[in-house]
């Protein structure tokens, strides 16, 4: 289960299968299927510790922590730098490995001073995790191709027909897993 990003697309996937949604259909099918399920209980453990790592920047000391401002343009520069309108293996694992660092160092010095600055934490730590799959579907695609103004130096062949493809990105135990569906995957679009 999870969200994935390819280009600037997002998809979501279920047990079902994979998915390539508008937040509208997508929206109506989740309400649809809402209504067929019923609660399940929680583990107080999970919730209590989820708690615990939302509200963390709000007891961050603040004379050797860093605000949410100073991240959010970090990592902008560093997708400036390292993703940028030409793109190669090197630089794009450079990348990768820059937003890990701050991950690790950065992160967990976080400080929010009220629950604006804490909303706007937890905003450009999604932007990180977005910005880690964008690096993760570029270093996947081994071609360039015009229609997704995409060019790589080190693969400048364009729009080879086995790219043709949605590039799928997931999380398991903290590891990216990268694949790929076809780019019909869906069948009728008018039907579907």
């Amino acid at each position: 289960d999870g969200i994935y990003a390819a280009g600037d697309q997002l998809y979501a996937s279920d047990c079902a299968g994979f998915a390539c949604a508008t937040g509208y259909y997508a929206g109506r099918k989740a309400s649809a299927y809402a209504k067929t399920v019923e609660l399940a209980e929680f583990d107080k453990t999970d919730a209590e510790a989820e708690k615990k790592r939302l509200y963390a920047p709000l007891y961050v000391d603040r004379e050797n922590g860093m605000g949410w401002k100073e991240l959010n343009m970090a990592i902008s520069k560093a997708m400036q730098n390292y993703c940028g309108g030409v793109k190669n293996d090197d630089l794009l694992i450079q990348g990768i490995d820059l937003l890990k660092s701050y991950r690790e160092e950065i992160v967990p010095q976080l400080y929010c001073n009220n629950p604006h600055e804490l909303m706007r934490t937890h905003e450009v730590l999604d932007i990180l995790d977005v910005s880690e799959m964008i690096l993760q579907a570029c270093l996947m695609r081994k071609s360039s191709s015009k229609q997704l103004c995409f060019y790589r130096s080190d693969y400048p062949q364009m729009d080879p027909k086995e790219d043709h493809c949605f590039i799928t990105i997931r999380q398991e135990n903290g590891v990216p897993v990268r694949g790929t569906v076809p780019g019909d995957y869906f069948g009728d679009l008018k039907t579907e």
